[in-house]
């Protein structure tokens, strides 16, 4: 379980610092940087509601498969 946790906070590391390289284009201010934070916790929300169903299907279809007849 820890080794599915640790893929789940791999992903979403790797996800908000590819939305944070694509948005650092974007001009530094306060105003910005307040949009910027909120979007980044919006989506990283978002996908870590996706991983987390994802992963939870992805256990259940392995127990409904390798369950003994």
């Amino acid at each position: 379980m820890s080794h599915l946790f640790n893929n789940i906070l791999h992903n979403l590391a790797h996800f908000i610092f590819t939305i944070y390289r694509k948005y650092s284009a974007i001009s530094t201010s306060s105003i910005s940087y307040q949009h910027l934070k909120y979007q980044l916790s919006a989506i990283s929300y978002q996908h870590l509601k996706y991983q987390l169903s994802a992963n939870a299907l992805q256990m259940v279809l392995l127990e409904v498969l390798t369950a003994d007849g």
